[in-house]
């Protein structure tokens, strides 16, 4: 099948705030270039004849709603939301050499095109942007001292500039397309086919965008700075002076008058004030100090740019599905502007108030049930695991069982709740740090227990669970083998060697994040093309929509259809389901 390079130039970013392509580039594989400006927006020179241009923009655009014709892009998602913008109806297959190089090695330096083509392609095609920027630049300024200011953009920049930095960005795509076609798919063609799939669901999410509670957060932001004025003046109380409490070497110096020890240092020296060694510090004034951050890390982070961000009253977020992780890269995903997967889990229902439905819509939340737990169970072949998830047993009950007796279990659930609660905690707590990687001072801190105390518990936990401790070393051992952990699904995560120990969290939470990409790729096939429904956003495991009322029983049932998964593993992966007339914060189970 034929295959081309498709490229735009656009005024912005953003198709929702009026970003346009004004320049549009295709590449055929034997190196025909065909360039088209919008027609009527350029006045044309010597190179680009308007007749000429004008069919051209009409043959890339015919091309990219040809299903017949393979597209490649690089960024891909980027090219099919300008498209939306224009009316154009993309069909066929998109091939993206961003995605092609993070299937390939997920620790890649960078996705950037500027990058990739300066690793991995002959110098002549070493080009970058800092020309159009320095040209950018010089602009502003000279526009900056006339009487009306206008922003310059990519599509003021001259022809003797943008163009070949455009033929040069389709060489370079179509080269990196050679580079990686193979191997790729040679090794890894099930998961970049997933992936690939899965662009155009994110496209239509980030285009569809959520409806804010635009006079909420105006109220909200009021209500909190007035907590805010409150807690700061209560932390004044609880020091005896006032402080800056956003300034760690001062709110360690409070702590330190108020003779409370701090035992972790950074590297400079200095202690440690962060959230995890202040949990661990049982004061008033610690209490009053995180109490403090996470409002406003609620208002600073959330409710003010929640507003400025809107436009009008929608938010526009961005979806990345390679993820943004920092230390082990697993392919989940992330948000930005804002990153709503960060929200402080106390203080959220604030934050979520927000975001309410379309008029005429209800929100319906699909969410893989203790997805990773299940997934834990498959790899470490646990029968009693295994056996607790079929017969819909709560997980950490049955570990709890396994650690300190049926008997023992059974005696806190009927006559001490609270130790039973917290014991459950703890049971989650060592489960999550074996999962997670979790060092030992660590699980220390968040169980209450000494140094000491945690390394026996995480020891014993170990023999206790000898199929776990089995499944850790075998992910290690084929880490240290292939230079990679592979997946069910065949994707490999390619775990730095020092961070071993993190091999089996990125086994986890990578199948995780495919689980969920192959229910959303489902959904959006089977669902989102043929019905009236909207995909708003992916939260951690969750999958959020918009469905007309009387429809939602019925879309409720085939999205559960589109995301369980009865057959890959060895135990169900099912999701759980709620609904809001109202709000995101206000959602109630939902029973079919």
């Amino acid at each position: 099948m034929k295959k081309v390079v498709i490229d735009f130039e656009t005024t912005g970013l953003s198709p929702q705030e009026g970003a346009r392509i004004f320049l549009a580039g295709m590449e055929t594989e034997d190196g025909k270039v065909f360039l088209g400006y919008r027609p009527g927006f350029k006045i044309f020179t010597s190179r680009l004849k308007e007749k000429n241009n004008n069919a051209k923009w009409e043959r890339i655009k015919r091309t990219i709603e040809n299903k017949n014709i393979i597209k490649i892009c690089h960024n891909a998602k980027y090219e099919l939301k300008m498209c939306d913008a224009e009316g154009w109806k993309p069909a066929g297959v998109f091939h993206d050499t961003m995605l092609l190089s993070y299937v390939n090695n997920e620790y890649e330096g960078s996705l950037s095109l500027e990058y990739l083509s300066k690793k991995y392609l002959d110098e002549k095609y070493h080009k970058s942007g800092d020309e159009i920027k320095k040209w950018v630049a010089k602009e502003k300024r000279q526009r900056r001292k006339q009487e009306v200011f206008v922003e310059p953009n990519y599509s003021d920049v001259p022809e003797e500039i943008m163009l070949p930095y455009l033929e040069n960005d389709l060489d370079s795509t179509m080269l990196l397309f050679w580079l990686y076609e193979k191997k790729v798919e040679e090794e890894h063609a099930a998961i970049y086919e997933m992936e690939r799939k899965l662009i155009p669901a994110v496209a239509h999410m980030e285009n569809t965008g959520v409806v804010l509670d635009i006079p909420y957060l105006e109220a909200a932001k009021r209500n909190t700075k007035k907590k805010l004025d409150v807690l700061e003046k209560e932390l004044y109380t609880l020091a005896g002076k006032q402080f800056n409490p956003n300034a760690p070497v001062q709110v360690a110096n409070v702590l330190i008058h108020l003779g409370i020890e701090l035992t972790e240092y950074t590297d400079k020296g200095n202690p440690k004030t962060g959230k995890e060694v202040l949990e661990t510090l049982n004061h008033p004034f610690t209490d009053a100090i995180l109490k403090f951050k996470a409002m406003k890390k609620i208002f600073g982070t959330y409710l003010v740019p929640l507003q400025e961000m809107a436009l009008s009253n929608v938010l526009y977020c961005n979806f990345w599905q390679f993820g943004q992780d920092q230390g082990i890269k697993t392919s989940r995903f992330s948000a930005s502007n804002p990153n709503l997967q960060n929200v402080p889990i106390r203080e959220s229902g604030i934050v979520r108030r927000a975001f309410i439905p379309r008029p005429g819509y209800v929100l319906l939340f699909v969410d893989y049930a203790q997805i990773e737990a299940r997934i834990f169970a498959h790899y470490a072949d646990d029968e009693i695991m295994k056996a607790a998830f079929k017969k819909n047993i709560d997980i950490y009950e049955t570990d709890m069982v396994r650690i300190w007796s049926k008997e023992e279990v059974k005696k806190w659930k009927e006559t001490d709740k609270a130790k039973f609660k917290y014991q459950r905690y703890i049971a989650k707590t060592i489960r999550l740090a074996i999962q997670y990687g979790m060092g030992i001072q660590l699980l220390a801190n968040k169980t209450g227990y000494t140094y000491a105390q945690a390394k026996k518990f995480k020891r014993d936990y170990l023999k206790t669970f000898p199929t776990v401790k089995k499944l850790m070393d075998k992910t290690k051992t084929e880490l240290l083998r292939n230079g990679f952990v592979n997946d069910i699904f065949g994707r490999h995560y390619h775990v730095p060697r020092d961070l071993n120990y993190k091999s089996v969290n990125a086994l986890i939470q990578g199948t995780a994040a495919s689980v969920l990409k192959r229910g959303m790729i489902s959904v959006y096939e089977d669902v989102i093309l043929k019905e009236d429904v909207n995909l708003l956003m992916t939260i951690h495991d969750e999958l959020i929509f918009e469905v007309k009322p009387d429809e939602l029983l019925k879309h409720a049932r085939t999205i559960k259809d589109c995301m369980e998964d009865y057959k890959t593993f060895t135990v169900p992966m099912l999701v759980d389901l709620d609904y809001s007339k109202k709000s995101w914060a206000d959602k109630k189970e939902l029973f079919l």
